[in-house]
């Protein structure tokens, strides 16, 4: 996967979302949508939009078989 596809190639997956301005702060969720002014993150029953000036990063999480990391 080249880079001009990430985090683009990540919508559906579980992803952890580190704040900008918060320190030791994120957000675990599923990426729903990326587009030029931000990111969609659906979290338990919430769906939040994150403008990127408040995103310090995305990372994907894979999870291994039995649900573990």
């Amino acid at each position: 996967m080249s880079e001009t596809e990430i985090p683009e190639a990540w919508v559906g997956n579980r992803i952890r979302l580190d704040h900008a301005h918060r320190a030791s702060s994120h957000t675990d969720g599923i990426l729903l949508a990326v587009g030029e002014r931000g990111v969609v993150v659906e979290g338990g029953s919430l769906v939040r939009f994150f403008p990127w000036t408040s995103v310090a990063s995305i990372q994907i999480i894979y999870e291994e078989e039995g649900g573990e990391r």
